[in-house]
C-alpha cells in the first residue's frame, strides 16, 4: 500500500536550519538573521573585566592604625596589558553614606592575566571614634583599562569601630621574701574575648576574660624579680598587663679611694664593701674587669691601682648584681700637681728686743 507523508514547507526547513546554525556559533560571536532571512554574526571584542572583593577586615579599634585589603580578579577574556590603579575610600557613615575621603595614595597592580587575581592593600587608616563606617574599593578607578563591564569595579563593606579591650593586673605586694605566697588580681574593660597568662604564674593558661582573683601563686623560692603577665585579646588586637614582685634586695656597694687627691704618680688604693649577697661585681671607668663579690662582702678588698700620670679627675666605678637587681658606687681621685706634695715653708720671726736685768731668768718667744 502506498504511504503518503505530510509535505514540509521550504520556509520551515530554512528556519530550523538557521536556528541550529546560530546556536552552534561560539560564545565569542553574536549571531543574527536579518529581515530578509540572511544569516550573519558579529565578532565580540575580547576585553578584560576587573572585579574586586569587599575590603577586609570588617572590624577596627579606636586609635589603632590598620590597613584594608581587597582581592582583584580579571574575569574577562583578555589580559589587562598595562598596570592599573586601585583606590580605597572611607565614608563617615555606614553603607557609603556621609562624607567620602580618598585613602591616598592609590595603589597599583601590574598586568593581570585572564582568570588571575592580585591583592591590593590600602594606606593606613586610624579611626578616632567608635561607630560604623564604610570602606569602598574601586579597581581601575582611573579608567586606564577598557573593560567589558565598567559597572562592577567597586565593592563596599561596613566597618565597625570598637573600643580597645583593657586589662590591669595587680599583686598584693611589690616586694617579698622567700617562702611568701603572692596573690594576683585582674580586671578587664571593653569586653575582651579571651585572656591568657605567661611568666611566673603557678599555672599558665587561659583566665577569665571577665576578670578574676585574688589568685594565690606558688611560694617564692629564690631571690629574684618574679614577673606575672596576662594578655587579653579581641579580634586581632591584644593588650597585656604585667605585675612584678622583687624578692630579696639588690646589692649595696660602697667603694672608697685613698687618697682622694694627690700629685702625678699617685697610686690610689681602692676598697669596697658589698651587702645583700652579690653574684657578680664588675669594675668600669678608670679600672675594669670582674671583681670577687665575696671579697667585697668580707670587707677585705684593698686593691692597689696603677700610678696616675696626668692631672685630672679619675673615676672608679664598681657595679654588683644579683637576681633582685644591681647597685653601684663610684670613687673619685683628683690629680692636681706634679711631683711630691709640696710641704709648707717654716718662717721664723725675729725675737723682739727686751731689756732685762742681770742675773734674772727671762723667757724669749718667736712666731713660726
Amino acid at each position: 500500500m502506498k504511504k503518503s507523508f505530510p509535505s514540509i514547507k521550504i520556509a520551515s526547513f530554512a528556519l530550523f536550519f538557521v536556528l541550529g546554525f546560530v546556536l552552534s556559533i561560539q560564545s565569542a560571536h553574536a549571531g543574527f538573521v536579518d529581515s530578509e532571512g540572511d544569516i550573519g554574526y558579529i565578532v565580540k571584542k575580547k576585553m578584560p573585566d576587573l572585579v574586586p572583593k569587599a575590603p577586609t577586615p570588617a572590624t577596627a579599634f579606636i586609635n589603632e592604625p590598620l590597613t584594608f585589603s581587597s582581592v582583584i580578579t580579571n574575569i574577562g577574556d583578555k589580559t589587562t596589558g598595562d598596570k592599573f590603579s586601585v583606590l580605597f575610600q572611607q565614608t563617615s557613615e555606614a553603607d557609603g553614606g556621609g562624607s567620602i575621603s580618598n585613602l591616598t595614595p592609590a595603589v597599583f597592580i601590574n598586568t593581570l592575566a585572564v582568570g588571575k587575581s592580585a591583592t591590593a592593600t590600602s594606606p593606613q587608616v586610624t579611626f578616632t571614634k567608635i561607630g560604623t563606617y564604610s570602606i569602598k574599593v574601586c579597581a581601575d578607578n582611573a579608567e586606564a583599562i577598557d573593560e567589558s563591564d565598567e559597572l562592577n569595579n567597586c565593592k563596599l563593606t561596613n566597618i565597625v569601630v570598637k573600643q580597645i579591650p583593657e586589662v590591669e593586673l595587680t599583686v598584693n605586694k611589690p616586694t617579698g621574701s622567700i617562702g611568701e605566697v603572692p596573690t594576683l588580681t585582674w580586671t578587664t574593660k571593653n569586653d575582651p574575648e579571651k585572656c591568657d597568662t605567661s611568666g611566673d604564674w603557678k599555672d599558665n593558661g587561659p583566665r577569665s576574660e571577665k576578670g578574676g582573683g585574688p589568685e594565690a601563686q606558688a611560694a617564692f623560692t629564690t631571690n629574684k624579680t618574679y614577673t606575672y603577665t596576662i594578655t587579653c585579646s579581641k579580634g586581632s588586637v591584644s593588650v597585656s598587663s604585667t605585675a612584678t614582685v622583687k624578692v630579696g634586695s639588690a646589692p649595696i656597694v660602697t667603694l672608697t679611694a685613698d687618697p682622694i687627691q694627690g700629685p702625678i704618680d699617685t697610686a690610689p688604693i681602692l676598697t669596697w664593701t658589698v651587702e645583700n649577697t652579690p653574684a657578680i661585681c664588675v669594675a668600669s671607668d678608670t679600672w675594669n674587669g670582674s671583681r670577687d663579690a665575696e671579697k667585697g662582702k668580707a670587707k677585705s678588698s684593698p686593691e692597689q691601682q696603677p700610678k696616675l700620670k696626668a692631672t685630672g679627675v679619675y673615676n672608679y666605678t664598681l657595679t654588683c648584681s644579683n637576681a633582685a637587681g644591681s647597685g653601684s658606687s663610684t670613687a673619685k681621685v683628683t690629680i692636681t700637681t706634679k711631683g711630691e706634695p709640696k710641704k709648707p715653708d717654716l718662717i721664723v720671726s725675729t725675737p723682739s728686743t727686751y731689756t732685762v736685768n742681770i742675773n734674772t731668768l727671762t723667757d724669749f718667744s718667736a712666731e713660726v
